[in-house]
């Protein structure tokens, strides 16, 4: 099999790495919505509360800045290499999604616990 032309390899890198991005953005932008739907398919019940706006402007927020920045230099220093690129692109997208369930799983236990907590 030929290895792609560099052409080919820029334009693979700036699709994969434009898709990523506007997938976290929109993320970010429906992070409520995501996150309810995220906490029921765990079997949580109950909505998000007033402080998941906050959440999402402060640590969602940061967490997907993070996320693309690493995930843009992780897919252009692959970007020669046909596999490495491939590999680097899943690793990602398993990366964003574990990053996406992860953040909605510590909001609503945070949530959780602070209801919980009668305070002195």
């Amino acid at each position: 099999m030929n290895e792609p032309t560099p052409q080919q390899n820029g334009r693979r890198f700036l699709t994969s790495f434009i898709v990523l991005v506007v997938a976290t953005i929109l993320e970010v932008i429906y992070y409520p919505d995501i996150a309810t739907t995220i906490y029921s398919l765990f079997g949580g019940h109950g909505g998000p509360g007033s402080s998941i706006g906050y959440f999402r402007d402060i640590y969602v927020l940061a967490g997907a800045v993070g996320f693309a920045l690493l995930a843009g230099i992780a897919l252009w220093t692959t970007r020669k290499s046909h596999w490495h690129s491939r590999l680097a692109t899943i690793l990602a997208w398993v990366t964003n999604l574990t990053f996406l369930t992860a953040s909605v799983l510590w909001y609503f236990h945070s949530i959780g616990t602070a209801s919980r907590y009668g305070g002195p």
